[in-house]
């Protein structure tokens, strides 16, 4: 019986070290990604990198937030049918008699919606670019790219692998 009662213990003992690892790791991670930003990603977002990089004036500011939350609310829409798109192109997958011609229709919809997307972002920022002074676009010029890979997110960088 104390045989029993022992390895009872003993494996409480484990689960319980075994926890108390998986907590640590999962602290020492989300800690470690809270205090560490990727390269390239700024506090604030694009929006207040772009405005803090360009110097905009309190009335470039809010025309550029317009601009910003239109942009939102477009691109909102336009990565929701992206990701339907998606949806129903990887949904053929439970057609076993799916022809090539099938899948390059679906394909080609989610190239033409992508292409949408990018070329209402391109748009976007040229309204921005127009907001500044000569100045200012020459320095808009040389951080657009960083700006924009400041706004990469899910939808718009690759695909997360299984």
């Amino acid at each position: 019986m104390s045989i029993f009662n022992n390895s009872r213990w003993v494996k409480i003992a484990v689960l319980l070290l075994l926890a108390a690892n998986i907590a640590t790791l999962i602290l020492l991670w989300t800690n470690n990604r809270q205090s560490h930003p990727q390269p390239g990603h700024r506090q604030g977002g694009p929006f207040e990198f772009i405005s803090k990089e360009l110097q905009l004036t309190p009335g470039q500011r809010t025309a550029y937030a317009l601009l910003r939350d239109e942009h939102r609310a477009g691109a909102r829409l336009l990565e929701d049918s992206i990701r339907t798109a998606k949806d129903r192109f990887f949904g053929l997958l439970k057609d076993k008699a799916v022809n090539d011609s099938t899948l390059k229709q679906y394909s080609n919809n989610i190239t033409e919606k992508i292409a949408a997307l990018d070329l209402f972002t391109f748009r976007h920022f040229q309204q921005v670019r127009n907001l500044c002074d000569a100045r200012q676009q020459q320095r808009f010029d040389a951080i657009i790219q960083e700006a924009l890979s400041n706004m990469r997110g899910p939808a718009l960088g690759p695909p997360p692998h299984p």
